[in-house]
């Protein structure tokens, strides 16, 4: 790692030096073409191609080709005495057991033997020494480079504009970007020396314009002289020149001291950037990259190419090599394929995979393959004979994935993967919403949470398995190749959510008694707690099948959801929302002058729970959100900006369970969240249907007075709990949940087990207090 720091050191170094020099650093990437490795073809990326083009400038090197010194003597190439080697940065596997390096090809083979193997190693950056071509003896000649044509370019124009779907106008003596019209203006073509120059301040303006929110979305508003203005000046330029590069652009001297004079006023401006963070100049590099790659794609900048026999070559694209910046399982980089008088054509990376099942009797468009161990080669090209037409076949899954590209897809942001992948969201509540799932929930940094399905997870991998129904593997390489597409992706469009339904509210039936009985009989709920609320019509029993209807509000007060519970247990339909309803405004209670607020899964618990307090401790917020959603409490906490305290109340299963950790998880920081499960069984309905029947049970036994010898044998804290509960049920109760949440004592346990002469109770208050709290 100390190698790597001192090769990006020298390299800042060197661009400072430049600089300070008044010359442009990247003024040498027009003076030839891109940098690449002259035995295996891979063109150098990012830092690497800065560097190396530097240092060939700077050396007077006319030739972009570079290996290391063991590539040239396999090649039977030979360094000459007295020449230096010049270091790249490169990815390499590290065995943390044995010390040593790995390539590629013996980390599979070590997996394959050792399944624990992924623990022993390490993902590193290294550095290796290259030569330039002009350091050797026995290299073939340079090919020459067909000089860019200018019609083709000014065609690639029109289509990256017409991708990119930027505005453009030629007029006036200055070129810029406009951010707020998202249009780039430059001085007629006319009026630039050559063609060249023209192009390259086209891109360096469209290079700006890739900051835009609907592209790579980078802050480009920025006042003049400032040093987010040179930050992003210094990141459009590198970008230019890449691409420039790349395309084989090359300016005149008078065109380069013009664009020198141009840019002369931003020399000091980075020059205190880079002083103040020289890591800035890798951002900038790293930003530059992708905005090159971005129009480099855009713009469809490839030729057409005709390849004569003497020019023939298949270049081998080497496994145990990856770039420094990127892994990617499928490479985007044109490889060469010539043929005897073929036409090439430029193809998509999904089409070129598409070739592996195109191998018949070892044949490939009339090349003999027998030969070749590696066959994925030809999967790799970027261009097709422009007579020849594919199959696509379905997608081909590799059968291993290294373990650490597992575990770098697992940790990515499922939030940041969404975007690159264009997952449809739409934000509403301060929540970022699954436009097809509703109740899917996406939180930046915390992951997703699915709760119609009460499950969730902070790895995108899960994500595509579970929302998408995507196989492992095929998640794997979703969530990798979102990661490495150099945002080139077109960014999710944030969908409003449907508009409401007509919400039309059950009729009224004339009568409530079916209802009442329900709710007082059946689900022990507190007579006058009921019929309160029937008088106040916040429940009322629905006209043709009977059913208890409870009515949520908006804010405002006026009625816009029904939740319905049917009171016969042989329907078939026992609860359902009518239609129309919006989720949320849900059944709740209020109290405008209390900072906190209880949440309930269903309206049944929020009043079974009040039912086991007296009257005067109904004093709080209650709310019911109807299942394991926080819509509804997500809804009132915007409108109660007063509430500091959330008691969470949910059920005692899995989906309860994982409902109050998600709401905990979504809002922890912002507020003062406490967790109170039923004392006995699932739910606050079965707990106080339980203690019910404990108190009928136990006046049956106290009516006899030969029952009343047990009490002889009750402890101090036994009397005063039965004493309590002599003094009323709900008094008595709530004496009892008081100290089940803040003692562990054997004698409640005890007293609760006498109390119930038919069975022992399996008692909720040997709870400790932290059980109870978060």
């Amino acid at each position: 790692m100390a190698a790597v720091n001192k090769v990006r050191e020298e390299l800042a170094q060197a661009f400072l030096a430049a600089l300070k020099e008044e010359q442009l650093p990247w003024r040498a990437c027009w003076a030839q073409g891109r940098p690449y490795n002259a035995a295996t073809g891979r063109r150098y990326k990012g830092i690497n191609t800065l560097r190396l083009s530097m240092l060939a400038d700077e050396r007077g090197y006319k030739d972009p080709r570079w290996c290391t010194f063991q590539q040239a003597k396999d090649k039977g190439w030979k360094i000459r005495k007295g020449e230096h080697a010049t270091k790249v940065e490169y990815w390499a596997m590290y065995d943390m057991e044995r010390k040593r390096w790995m390539n590629w090809n013996e980390v599979e083979r070590l997996k394959r033997d050792d399944p624990d193997a992924a623990d022993k190693l390490q993902l590193r950056s290294r550095t290796a020494l290259v030569f330039n071509a002009a350091q050797m003896e026995g290299v073939p000649p340079l090919p020459q480079r067909p000089r860019t044509d200018i019609g083709q370019l000014r065609q690639q124009r029109d289509t990256l504009l017409e991708n990119m779907q930027l505005a453009y106008r030629e007029e006036g003596t200055r070129a810029y970007y406009s951010p707020s019209a998202d249009m780039v203006t430059l001085p007629p073509e006319a009026s630039f020396d050559d063609p060249y120059s023209y192009i390259s301040t086209f891109l360096h303006e469209c290079g700006h314009a890739t900051g835009h929110p609907d592209r790579l979305n980078r802050h480009i508003e920025n006042h003049f002289g400032s040093e987010d203005y040179a930050r992003e000046e210094l990141r459009a330029e590198i970008a230019s020149a890449f691409v420039s590069q790349e395309l084989g652009l090359e300016m005149s001297q008078k065109a380069l001291n013009e664009h020198f004079d141009l840019h002369k006023a931003y020399i000091q401006s980075w020059i205190k950037v880079l002083e103040k963070d020289p890591q800035e100049l890798f951002a900038a590099i790293k930003d530059a990259s992708g905005i090159a790659n971005y129009l480099m794609e855009k713009g469809e900048f490839q030729q057409e190419r005709n390849v004569t026999e003497e020019k023939r070559q298949i270049r081998h694209i080497e496994a145990e090599n990856i770039d420094q910046e990127k892994f990617d399982f499928y490479a985007k980089d044109p490889v060469d394929l010539r043929f005897v008088g073929c036409t090439f054509r430029n193809v998509t990376v999904s089409e070129s995979e598409a070739r592996l099942s195109q191998f018949k009797d070892c044949k490939f468009y009339g090349c003999d393959t027998r030969n070749v161990q590696d066959r994925s080669v030809f999967t790799h090209a970027a261009f097709f004979p422009a007579d020849t037409t594919v199959r696509q076949p379905k997608r081909r899954e590799s059968k291993y994935i290294p373990a650490d590209m597992i575990e770098l897809a697992r940790s990515q942001d499922v939030f940041d993967i969404l975007q690159r992948t264009g997952e449809p969201l739409f934000q509403k509540d301060g929540q970022w919403r699954s436009v097809e799932h509703d109740s899917l929930v996406v939180t930046p940094g915390k992951g997703y949470y699915w709760f119609s399905r009460a499950e969730g997870s902070k790895s995108p991998i899960d994500y595509f398995v579970n929302v998408h129904g995507m196989g492992f593997q095929e998640a794997v390489r979703t969530v990798l190749e979102a990661i490495h597409r150099d945002v080139t992706y077109t960014p999710p469009v944030w969908l409003p959510p449907a508009e409401h339904e007509e919400f039309r509210p059950l009729p009224r039936a004339k009568t409530n008694l079916d209802a009442y009985n329900y709710l007082v009989q059946e689900r022990g709920l507190d007579q006058e707690l009921v019929d309160g609320l029937m008088r106040q019509g916040r429940i009322y029993q629905s006209g043709k099948y009977k059913n208890v209807v409870f009515v949520g509000t908006d804010f405002d007060g006026v009625v816009a959801s029904n939740f319905a519970r049917s009171c016969d247990p042989t329907q078939q339909v026992q609860r359902f929302d009518v239609r129309g309803s919006q989720k949320e405004y849900r059944f709740r209670m209020e109290n405008p002058d209390c900072p906190r607020c209880n949440v309930f899964e269903s309206e049944i618990d929020l009043l079974s729970y009040l039912s086991m307090r007296p009257a005067d401790q109904r004093t709080e917020n209650y709310i019911a959100l109807g299942g394991v959603s926080p819509r509804a409490l997500l809804a009132f906490l915007q409108y109660r900006p007063d509430v500091s305290q959330i008691n969470l109340c949910t059920d005692g299963d899995r989906a309860g369970e994982q409902c109050a950790e998600s709401i905990r998880t979504l809002l922890e920081g912002q507020y003062e969240i406490s967790r109170e499960a039923a004392p006995i069984g699932k739910d606050w309905n079965e707990s106080l249907v339980r203690i019910r029947e404990l108190q009928e049970s136990w006046e049956h036994e106290t009516n006899d007075p030969e029952t009343e010898t047990w009490r002889d044998d009750l402890t101090s804290q036994e009397a005063q709990i039965v004493a309590a509960w002599d003094d009323g049920f709900d008094h008595g109760l709530a004496r009892m949940v008081t100290l089940s949440r803040t003692q562990d004592d054997p004698g409640l346990r005890s007293a609760m087990a006498k109390l119930d002469p038919v069975e022992q109770v399996r008692s909720p208050f040997a709870r400790k207090a932290e059980d109870w709290t978060y």
